[in-house]
């Protein structure tokens, strides 16, 4: 599963209950204005094989 939320002008941290057990293998939240420290339930994402969190 791919989720693409690139470009939507986000603001803050990247929730931790947002990828709590999913089965994502590309998350692209780049190109927002996040900010703060990488949630450490990323690695409950087994799936996950790319992350973009570029220009942000």
């Amino acid at each position: 599963m791919m989720l693409s939320l690139k470009g939507n002008n986000f603001h803050g941290k990247i929730p931790k209950t947002f990828l709590d057990g999913n089965n994502l293998e590309t998350l692209d939240l780049s190109q927002n204005k996040l900010q703060g420290n990488v949630p450490k339930s990323l690695i409950k994402c087994k799936a996950l094989e790319v992350l973009n969190l570029g220009h942000n």
